[in-house]
């Protein structure tokens, strides 16, 4: 079963908003961060595959993301509307 790239949300693939990576990308670049980016387990569990330093949520987010800029993304609708109101 697939997984909010964001909040690791169990969903069906029929209810995953897809997003490019570039524009993943981009609204982080202007500063966006997912709200509640410490709950998530799965992010902090891919910063450190990843390699990613051990700093900030707000600094592993940004990591992962560059890693993954060329990559679609597939987002709940919760963390779909959270980053188009971005």
């Amino acid at each position: 079963m697939p997984i909010c790239d964001v909040c690791s949300k169990p969903l069906d693939r029929s209810e995953m908003k897809i997003l490019s990576g570039s524009r993943i990308s981009g609204v982080t670049a202007r500063g966006f961060v997912p709200r509640n980016l410490g709950a998530h387990s799965a992010m902090k569990g891919l910063g450190s595959l990843f390699g990613a330093p051990a700093r900030s949520d707000k600094d592993t987010w940004k990591f992962i993301v560059s890693q993954n800029s060329s990559t679609d993304w597939g987002l709940c609708a919760d963390c779909a509307v959270e980053l188009e109101s971005y």
